[in-house]
């Protein structure tokens, strides 16, 4: 027996990492090699007993003891792993491999010469609905033991305080989710310097003010702990309460001019908490815009509430020139949104002027202004008109004579109010005849409208007439502005979003890594890109410079959601919207292009197969066939629709609509696989000779035979009805006698 006694073990490797068993000494030599360090060190302390104290070995012995303890720990935590590997399960057992995890984590401590921790995993972040509590309370548990072992043994633990802090915050959004605020508001205090006995005593609100970080941690989870205090206060009813908290919390952030993200984040929340009791938030932000209005402010702020008047200074911060048009009242009051909104979309604004690399920001302030474009474009679509702003109406004063009644003056007004926008329900293929009426032109419709209302208008001079016009013309900006806002939103969405994107899918690991490296899920990417579609397909007079410039720098990942709706696309009318959609569509196939190829091909084949049966009503293949067994047949049945000429000039129009549409998309999906066949030809000659062979034995024998049949069965019941009127005209004569009668019908 050697000096360890049973308390020796010796740990052999091994391949498989659960396969490490202990065994006990059989050898001196082995107790020798392992007892070695710790003689050297006992006799290094006998040869100089006042360098080591009582309190070093102490600490020594008990650290041999820990490791000791941790080992056995990591042996038992062994069992369920092994018992779990011998069933199919999805994935290991995960409070027996937290342990392990944890005990390694602890002797790494202990042994090592640097501070090992638990890692944090960014998946269960993003998924903490669906995660238990449990794991993370054990973890922060054995970090708060480890913690403790640093202090006493090192003397510090300041590489342990930043991950303690982030696995407690961690615990308290899971614990929020849970709806567990007993156990969400204990985990708060454990981040601060106070007692938890002190703030149970206190309100709960009043005790999560005093709860603050101090030092590197407080600069690094300092906004962290404030923004979760106001969502527990949130979620446990305090709902006031926590938009004021996040209100100052975000105002604080913009002063110091430091934690932008910060801020962000706490207004796009303190924006959908506000979204959420719109009713009784709806006062308090009326009293924002009363204040912004108003010349003394100073007594305007002494009745506002601390919600309304943190708001009130939030919006009171300049913006960052974005290149996006700033939210102001003349562009979106005035023109029909309410007070309340426009304080929304000006907080919107403000987060992406805080932090333009959150794409979320992005998202929310597109949404909005995408949101009341549309409504006020439509209700300006359906001959409402605007209130022509005082600088607008004194414009117009200047311009007219002096002479100029007010009767006269609230006419021309009225007119000028008008946005003759295209409505909302309306049909691409109606746009046709709208390009080719001359009413079309929304200057002259003006233009005649203001002379058949007045008609002294039409003597006057071109200043006049130019005048009135420009001001029409920015009536209608006024009216689009909002449109203009979210489309270039949209377009920076987009290109946040996309930078994270693979465009090699031949690589799995990338394929899975992209999901979890976009700042949005998909869903939100495919909404951005439809709406942009529609913008382009609608309003793209309007926003053309706007659409021009985004769809030429968009990046193409985000667009591959929407591929067939692209398609859908180039049958359009107008030929610029055809245009910047095969221009696109290029793009993608430049990118992505076996998610061109196959749709692009299969349309310019099938689109050239139309165009030379064009009036033909069987498949390809039957004309031929059945033209050699009927003969005359059927040339004599194609010749009964050419007697009635009038009847067949409306089919010929459509069917001219019809070829010129035909040639439109032909010429768009020619381009696209010309771009394809330049990147590579021999692909797109192969896809091709596959699509033909597809549509060459698409139609098999047996049902090119039933096709016959069934056209010889028409052919044979119209001849048999035929033989039967005839028997009976026959049969109703009574100048003939019966066996002439018999012998014309055997005829």
């Amino acid at each position: 027996m050697c000096g360890w006694g049973s308390e020796c073990f010796v740990f052999h490797e091994s391949t498989d990492p659960l396969s490490c068993e202990p065994l006990r000494c059989s050898s001196s030599s082995a107790c020798y090699a392992r007892r070695k360090p710790v003689r050297q060190q006992e006799q290094r302390t006998t040869a100089n007993p006042e360098e080591y104290s009582f309190e070093a070995r102490w600490k020594q012995r008990s650290s041999c003891t820990l490791v000791r303890c941790l080992k056995q720990t990591g042996r038992i935590c062994l069992g369920p792993l092994r018992l779990s590997t011998l069933t199919l399960s999805d994935a290991l057992p995960t409070l027996p491999t937290l342990q392990l995890h944890c005990t390694a984590t602890l002797e790494n401590t202990l042994t090592g010469q640097e501070d090992y921790v638990i890692p944090l995993s960014s998946e269960a972040l993003s998924s903490c609905k669906q995660q238990d509590i449990q794991p993370f309370l054990q973890a922060l548990r054995y970090t708060m033991f480890q913690r403790q072992l640093l202090q006493k043994l090192k003397g510090y633990s300041s590489s342990i305080d930043g991950h303690l802090v982030e696995l407690c915050l961690t615990a308290v959004k899971f614990a929020r989710k849970k709806g567990n605020i007993a156990l969400a508001s204990r985990l708060l205090s454990q981040c601060s310097d106070g007692t938890q006995e002190e703030k149970q005593q206190d309100e709960l609100s009043q005790a999560f003010r005093r709860l603050t970080l101090e030092g590197t941690r407080g600069e690094k989870w300092g906004p962290e702990l404030r923004i979760e205090k106001a969502k527990v206060l949130r979620t446990a009813g305090q709902s006031m309460t926590a938009m004021e908290m996040l209100s100052r919390a975000a105002l604080s952030y913009c002063h110091m001019g430091k934690n932008e993200g910060a801020a962000c984040r706490s207004l796009l929340t303190l924006c959908k908490w506000l979204l959420a009791d719109w009713k009784d938030m709806t006062p308090q932000l009326k009293q924002v815009v009363k204040k912004s209005g108003t010349v003394n402010s100073s007594n305007a702020v002494g009745s506002m509430s601390p919600l309304s008047r943190n708001i009130a200074a939030l919006l009171e911060l300049p913006l960052e020139d974005q290149g996006i048009p700033h939210i102001i009242a003349e562009t979106s009051v005035s023109v029909g949104v309410g007070e309340p909104d426009f304080v929304l979309g000006q907080l919107y604004q403000l987060a992406t002027s805080l932090a333009p690399e959150v794409a979320k920001s992005w998202a929310a302030l597109a949404s909005w202004a995408y949101r009341w474009g549309r409504k006020v474009v439509d209700n300006a679509s359906q001959g409402e008109g605007l209130p022509l702003l005082p600088g607008e109406k004194k414009e117009i004063e200047e311009l007219l004579p002096a002479t100029t009644s007010e009767e006269d003056k609230d006419t021309i007004f009225s007119i000028l109010g008008q946005a003759m926008c295209r409505p909302t329900g309306i049909q691409d293929e109606d746009m046709a005849l709208q390009q080719e009426d001359d009413e079309d032109d929304m200057v002259d419709v003006i233009w005649r409208q203001l002379t058949s209302s007045c008609p002294w208008l039409g003597e006057a001079d071109q200043p006049v007439t130019d005048g009135l016009i420009q001001v029409w013309r920015r009536v209608v900006d006024r009216i689009f502005g909002l449109y203009r806002v979210s489309c270039q939103a949209y377009f920076t969405f987009l290109k946040l979003n996309a930078g994270q994107v693979p465009i090699d899918e031949d690589d799995p690991k990338l394929l899975l890594s992209c999901h979890n490296s976009k700042q949005s899920n998909d869903d939100v990417i495919v909404m951005a890109t439809l709406r942009l579609l529609r913008l382009l397909v609608k309003h793209a007079g309007e926003l053309r410079e706007g659409l021009e410039l985004g769809l030429a720098s968009t990046p193409t990942a985000p667009w591959r959601g929407i591929i067939p709706q692209l398609f859908s696309r180039l049958n359009h009318p107008e030929a610029y919207i055809r245009q910047s959609i095969c221009s696109l569509l290029c793009r993608v196939a430049q990118d992505s292009p076996h998610l061109i190829l196959y749709p692009a091909i299969v349309g310019s084949l099938s689109l050239a197969g139309e165009a030379q049966n064009a009036g033909s009503k069987l498949p390809s293949a039957l004309p031929t066939f059945l033209g050699s067994m009927q003969g005359e047949g059927l040339g004599g049945e194609e010749e009964q629709p050419e007697s009635g000429g009038q009847e067949g000039a409306p089919e010929e129009l459509a069917n001219f609509c019809s070829s010129q549409d035909q040639a439109m998309m032909q010429d768009c999906y020619s381009k696209i696989v010309e771009k394809l066949s330049l990147a590579n030809p021999t692909m797109v000659l192969q896809v091709q000779q596959l699509v033909g062979e597809l549509r060459r034995v698409t139609l098999l024998w047996d049902e090119l035979w039933l096709g016959v049949l069934q056209q010889q069965h028409m052919h044979v019941l119209r001849r048999i009805q035929q033989l039967e009127d005839e028997v009976k005209r026959v049969q109703n004569n009574n100048t003939l006698r019966r066996d002439e009668k018999i012998a014309i019908m055997r005829e």
